[in-house]
C-alpha cells in the first residue's frame, strides 16, 4: 500500500501542476497549451501507467535475475544515504546514454519519438511516454544490477530522476543560478525538444554534466527564448494515442517494403534527419473540446489510479488484473480516437 500511496500522490501532484500551468498559460494567452494536445498527453500518460503495471512484473524478474548474477557489491559497505546518492548518480549516467541512443538508433527512436511528437512544450509533455517504454528501457540499465544495486534502489533512483525531469518540461523561467552548470534546467531541456537540428543535444535527465563532458551540451543564443523555437518532430501525427505509440514502426515497415530493404537493418539504422524548421510557431489556439470529453478524461484518471492501487503486488498471471488494465487501455484509446475526430472537424 505504501507504493500505491506514493504513486497516487505523485499522480495527483503532477495533474495539479499541469492544471496550474495550463491556467497560467490561458490567462497569459501565450499559446503554451492546446486542449487537444493536453488531453492526448494525459491519455498517453495514463496508458503508460497501466501497461507499466503489466510490464513491471517482467522487469522486476529480469532485473532480479541479473542482480542474482552480480559481479560487485557497489554500495554494500556505504551508509544508506551514500548508497542512494551513488545509485541516483549512476542511474542518471545510464539515463544519459539511454536517451542519447534513443535519438541515434531507429529501434529505440520508435519508442522515444512518442515523447517528442507534440508541437507544444509544457508540463503535460513530460508524461507523453510510449506505452512499451518500461518493457525495454530497463535493459539499458543492466550495469546497475550487475554492479550490485538492488531493484529497490533502482526504482527509487528512477523516481527521483523522473520526477525532476518531469518538472523541467516547462517554459516558465526558473532561477537556477550557478547550479545551471550542474543540473538540467527547464531551458536546457526545453531546447532538447526543439525541432531545429542545430540544437539537438542536452540528453541529461537531472544532471547536465554528462552533456558538458561528452560534447552534447547546447544553449540558446543571447537574447533568444524558448518561445522563439518550434517544438516537435516537424510534422503532425494526430491525437490518436494508439497511433502515436506505433506510427514510427509502421512507417519503418512501409519504408522497408517500398525500398526492398531489410526491416531489421532499418531498425538498427540511425533515424532520417528531420526538416530544419526555422522561425517561430504561431501561438496555437485552444481547440474547442466539449465538456463531456474533459469529464471522460477525469474518469480515465480516476480509473487509472484505481487499477494501479488494485494491481500493486499482482503478478502477470492475475487474469482479473490484466483484464482491468486492458479495459482501461481500450477506454483511453476510444477517447483518443473520439478526440482526434472532434478536433479534425473543428479545424
Amino acid at each position: 500500500m505504501k507504493a500505491a500511496a506514493f504513486y497516487a500522490i505523485g499522480t495527483i501532484a503532477s495533474l495539479g501542476a499541469i492544471a496550474a500551468e495550463s491556467a497560467y498559460a490561458r490567462r497569459k494567452r501565450n499559446g503554451w497549451y492546446d486542449a487537444a494536445d493536453t488531453i492526448t498527453n494525459l491519455n498517453i500518460g495514463a496508458g503508460n501507467v497501466l501497461t507499466g503495471l503489466v510490464l513491471a512484473a517482467f522487469v522486476a524478474a529480469g532485473y532480479g535475475w541479473l542482480y542474482a548474477h552480480r559481479v560487485l557489491e557497489a554500495s554494500a559497505r556505504l551508509p544508506a544515504w551514500a548508497s542512494f546518492a551513488l545509485a541516483v548518480l549512476f542511474a542518471d549516467f545510464l539515463q544519459y546514454w539511454n536517451h542519447r541512443l534513443s535519438h541515434d538508433v531507429n529501434v529505440l527512436w520508435a519508442g522515444h519519438i512518442t515523447h517528442h511528437s507534440s508541437p507544444h512544450l509544457n508540463l503535460s509533455t513530460g508524461i507523453r511516454i510510449n506505452w512499451l517504454y518500461r518493457g525495454y528501457a530497463w535493459l539499458l540499465y543492466a550495469p546497475m544490477p550487475l554492479l550490485g544495486f538492488s531493484f529497490e534502489s533502482f526504482v527509487a533512483a528512477q523516481a527521483v530522476i523522473g520526477t525532476y525531469n518531469l518538472f523541467m518540461h516547462t517554459r516558465l523561467r526558473l532561477p537556477f543560478g550557478p547550479l545551471r552548470r550542474v543540473l538540467v534546467t527547464a531551458e536546457s531541456h526545453g531546447l532538447h525538444h526543439s525541432s531545429d537540428p542545430r540544437y539537438f543535444g542536452n540528453y541529461g535527465a537531472a544532471l547536465i554534466v554528462w552533456d558538458r563532458l561528452f560534447g552534447t551540451y547546447r544553449e540558446l543564443p543571447a537574447g533568444v527564448t524558448l518561445d522563439d523555437h518550434p517544438f516537435g518532430i516537424g510534422r503532425a501525427v494526430g491525437e490518436n494515442p494508439l497511433r502515436l505509440n506505433v506510427h514510427y514502426l509502421v512507417e519503418l515497415w512501409r519504408t522497408a517494403r517500398e525500398e526492398s530493404r531489410s526491416f531489421v537493418s532499418l531498425l538498427l539504422s540511425p533515424p532520417a534527419a528531420g526538416p530544419a524548421l526555422g522561425g517561430r510557431h504561431a501561438a496555437a489556439r485552444e481547440a474547442s473540446v466539449p465538456f463531456w470529453m474533459w469529464l471522460g478524461l477525469g474518469i480515465v484518471a480516476v480509473a487509472t489510479l484505481a487499477i494501479q492501487a488494485a494491481g500493486m503486488g499482482a503478478g502477470p498471471d492475475d487474469r482479473a488484473h490484466v483484464a482491468r488494465i486492458f479495459g482501461g487501455i481500450a477506454l483511453i484509446t476510444f477517447l483518443g480516437v473520439a478526440l482526434e475526430r472532434r478536433v479534425r472537424n473543428h479545424r
